[in-house]
């Protein structure tokens, strides 16, 4: 959990920060969606350099990053692990029951290990830079047509605004409730993995008990404050798209282009 910071907002004045969030947030589902489709291994190290490209402008550190990684790092081996392990196609270097080790499944587990690694990061450095506010009236402006549909778009943006700034709340809850743990006596880091998901339960009764008592709180003082759902609200901050998000806007295309003409075909 120390090493948690996904959905956490880093001030800053980087030329990342200063980009339109709408054109951070469409490249990022843009990168991220390449990075599924690709199959070439040339292909995801591009991916990843304009992913290092981009952490080095935004001066964001890249022991953020790294860090945020090795939360998820457990997840994407296994998958990876079960890629190699279970795929039968191409040439059959080794078997035992149901598992086999082929030339089709090394290519799909470190395929799948790269797509992980690059959606991870792009997201990371999009929630990083983009502050919850941001996102809102981001996610707002792009679902503003649905509105004729009477789409509840204010209120969704709300709550993933919401959402979002509960993320740094909730990690420094559980890093108090995990502190009061340890001065109990709890080694969370000692055991296998079952003896370890059996000392996370401790946590997670406490945790959803503050989790809730914050979110009626919150909505405590939205009620007493006036406010009423599915309402049109203006925003302090105006959203503009500069020459500079232009170029980044063209040049992620045009590479993205390339990759697939040159060589994905």
């Amino acid at each position: 959990m120390d090493n948690f910071i996904f959905g956490q907002y880093s001030p800053g004045d980087s030329f990342i920060h200063r980009l339109d969030p709408r054109n951070k947030l469409f490249l990022t589902i843009l990168i991220i969606v390449a990075s599924l489709l690709i199959h070439s291994w040339v292909s995801p190290l591009i991916l990843l350099l304009v992913c290092a490209f981009a952490i080095q402008t935004s001066h964001v550190g890249w022991h953020f990053l790294i860090h945020g990684i090795k939360f998820f790092i457990h997840m994407i081996l296994l998958t990876s692990l079960l890629q190699l392990l279970l795929s039968r196609s191409g040439k059959v270097y080794w078997y035992f029951w149901i598992f086999n080790i082929s030339s089709f499944g090394a290519h799909i587990a470190i395929m799948s290990f790269f797509r992980f690694i690059i959606a991870i990061i792009i997201s990371m450095l999009f929630l990083l830079t983009t502050s919850p506010i941001e996102i809102s009236d981001t996610i707002s402006s792009l679902l503003n047509p649905l509105k004729f549909i009477h789409v509840p778009v204010e209120d969704i943006s709300l709550t993933i605004s919401i959402a979002l700034r509960f993320v740094p709340t909730m990690t420094g809850e559980v890093h108090r409730i995990m502190d009061a743990q340890k001065s109990r006596g709890v080694q969370f880091h000692k055991g296998n993995v079952i003896k370890r998901i059996k000392m996370s339960i401790p946590i997670m009764f406490p945790l959803f008990i503050n989790t809730f008592k914050r979110a009626e709180d919150l909505a405590s003082a939205m009620i007493l404050r006036g406010y009423t759902g599915n309402r049109y609200r203006s925003s302090i901050r105006k959203m503009h798209w500069h020459i500079n998000d232009t170029i980044v806007f063209i040049a992620i295309i045009l590479i993205i282009i390339l990759i697939f003409l040159l060589i994905e075909s």
